[in-house]
């Protein structure tokens, strides 16, 4: 049987104190007194009247069990606290052999709050625990429970200690180990503990050794994956690339075969300049088969045919039908654009020539040779053109043109359908040099251009430029 616990306890009441101490809740008794702090009012007819708090304290008495369950309330609503306390001497009890060594189990009850429990050895040296658990029983109060177990046969004595480190008391019990009790070793313990490090020692080596090993047989069949993936890159590279010199001369070949179709069925046009397209800037030789910009504008009729921004000229006639083709020679010409037009284009103003105005062409400028569409496209060509030859089939929407030094493909305009007539177009940039147009046969029209292709003739090109461009020397 559990004693009652007394623990001395004040309360303060609002309104008049009752005489009484049952009334207050509170049993005179013995040694069961807690302190708490109580208030209340008085309840009776003249409830309204305030008195003053008042403090006196009165003998109550709780059950121990009652007392110490820590988070609960008196039974008249009033609160209660644990003060701290010591708890019994540690009771030690060897529990037997265990892994070589003897298990010792320390057990403790009735701390408040929760101890500190340690095991030291015979010099005051904590020894780690086991196991440790500490737990409340129904009272509230500490229960602590420790195991060690003692390898070293040195350690003849063994403290258990458990400390309040709010009282800072201590409470702690020895325990002599008996040399009965103390399982003795074996030689071949002694032997083993000797042999099984040398030997853990020694697999450890064999195995880093054979991971070793292993490792360098795993680099050396990536180094010869290695080698073979790039063999085989290589391999497929030089096919790659013999793949591609074929296709280029298969290419090659097809552009050839049809520039011999197109030369056989195509008909020289004998292309000669307009002047009354000519902008004011734009010298035509007297044969009106070559231009030249000047530094200044002639005084020319602004008729509705004339480019006047534009440094454009186009050719005399116009073609709604059929396969044409004609050569220009570039070759000292830094900036120009040729090509065709429809006849109906805008002349006036600073037209784009591209395929949605009405204008297909190939234009030199600044060493780069572009195909003027939308977007513009950059040609990626090896050397400088020299003489350009453009062909024309109207039926099937095409506008080609050819390197005509080494019969080249340079660019074809993405194919659309035609409608009205189309004329030559010329545009100088520069008035560095003329811009000539190779001339058809005598009596070209309807007659097919031979193999060897059309035969410039310079004869004019022996003249002085003041010969050629008559209008240039009067400025």
């Amino acid at each position: 049987m559990v004693p009652d616990a007394v623990l001395p306890c004040s309360v303060r009441v609002q309104g008049p104190a009752r005489e009484n101490g049952g009334a207050d809740g509170g049993v005179p008794g013995k040694n069961n007194l807690c302190e708490r702090s109580y208030q209340q009012r008085e309840r009776g007819a003249d409830h309204t009247q305030r008195h003053s708090p008042r403090k006196r304290h009165l003998p109550l008495l709780f059950p121990r069990r009652q007392i110490l369950r820590r988070g609960h309330h008196a039974p008249d609503g009033g609160s209660w606290s644990l003060s701290p306390g010591v708890g019994s001497k540690p009771v030690i009890e060897m529990t037997g052999h265990e892994d070589g060594g003897i298990r010792l189990e320390c057990t403790s009850v009735g701390w408040y709050p929760e101890p500190r429990a340690v095991w030291r050895d015979p010099y005051g040296e904590i020894m780690p625990p086991l196991e440790e658990a500490y737990t409340t029983n129904a009272d509230g109060l500490f229960m602590v429970t420790m195991a060690v177990i003692i390898w070293d046969q040195s350690v003849r004595n063994v403290t258990c200690s458990v400390n309040n480190t709010l009282l800072n008391q201590e409470k702690e019990t020895v325990i002599f180990i008996p040399e009965s009790f103390i399982p003795s070793t074996s030689p071949w313990m002694v032997a083993l503990t000797v042999i099984l490090p040398s030997l853990l020692v020694l697999i450890a080596g064999t195995i880093c050794l054979i991971k070793k090993l292993q490792m360098e047989k795993k680099i050396l069949s990536m180094q010869i994956e290695v080698e073979n993936e790039e063999k085989e890159i290589a391999r497929k590279e030089l096919g790659k690339e013999r793949v591609e010199k074929e296709k280029e001369r298969q290419i090659k070949e097809q552009l050839h075969e049809e520039l011999r179709w197109r030369r056989s069925l195509l008909h020289a046009a004998d292309v000669v300049l307009d002047p009354d397209t000519a902008h004011p800037e734009l010298f035509l030789s007297e044969d009106r088969r070559s231009v030249r910009r000047g530094p200044s504008r002639q005084s020319m009729p602004d008729n509705p045919e004339r480019f006047n921004c534009q440094p454009c000229v186009l050719g005399l006639e116009n073609y709604s039908s059929g396969r044409h083709y004609w050569e220009v020679e570039v070759e000292n010409v830094m900036v120009w654009a040729v090509g065709v037009c429809r006849d109906s284009v805008e002349r006036k103003g600073e037209a784009l020539l591209v395929p949605q105005n009405g204008f297909w062409t190939l234009e030199m400028f600044e060493n780069k040779y572009r195909a003027l569409s939308s977007p513009e496209k950059i040609l990626p060509l090896k050397e400088r053109l020299r003489r350009v030859g453009i062909f024309l089939d109207y039926e099937a929407g095409d506008v080609s043109f050819y390197n005509m030094r080494d019969r080249s493909h340079i660019y074809t305009c993405p194919r659309s359908p035609f409608s009205g007539p189309l004329r030559p177009l010329f545009r100088l940039g520069s008035d560095d040099s003329p811009l000539f147009i190779c001339p058809a046969f005598t009596g070209a029209q309807g007659v097919t251009v031979p193999e060897g292709g059309l035969v410039l003739h310079r004869a004019e090109t022996h003249r002085s430029l003041q010969d050629q461009f008559p209008r240039l020397r009067a400025k």
